[in-house]
């Protein structure tokens, strides 16, 4: 990662997007928005990064069933990146939280690993500031 992620972007593009939700308490310390296609998970646990809220997102192609989130076979048209972002933009308004740990590999193998980081690092810094975590376990998303 480069030090110019640390500047200042956009906020999250949110016209166009339908970004009305369910919000439900998924388990304890995790709620869960569930948006056209996308969830988005606030895990205040503390189980991965104890100083800040865990952020997790991804994509479903029908009705959100636990365990479903994955990359969609084929494109799903209307769900990139850029509705992604806005949907996260639109949990932080409503959580009213702005600052997020963010372990952006998942269970990719680990050829994977370093796409995944490059791919994140360059959808978040056009609208967040991302920055590595002090002790390089993960990310800190500021919105």
């Amino acid at each position: 990662m480069n030090e110019s992620l640390a500047s200042q972007p956009p906020q999250p593009k949110a016209e166009g997007y339908n970004l009305a939700f369910e919000k439900k308490q998924h388990k304890e310390n995790v709620v869960l928005y569930i948006f056209d296609h996308v969830a988005v998970a606030i895990d205040t646990s503390g189980k991965n990064y104890k100083e800040l809220p865990e952020i997790l997102f991804g994509t479903f192609e029908k009705e959100y069933i636990t365990g479903s989130m994955s990359q969609p076979k084929e494109k799903m048209e209307g769900v990139d990146m850029n509705y992604i972002t806005a949907c996260i933009g639109e949990v932080a308004r409503d959580s009213g939280i702005s600052k997020f740990w963010l372990y952006p590999f998942g269970d990719d193998n680990p050829e994977n690993k370093k796409r995944r980081e490059n791919a994140r690092a360059k959808l978040f810094s056009r609208y967040a500031n991302l920055t590595p975590e002090p002790s390089g376990f993960g990310y800190i998303l500021e919105i």
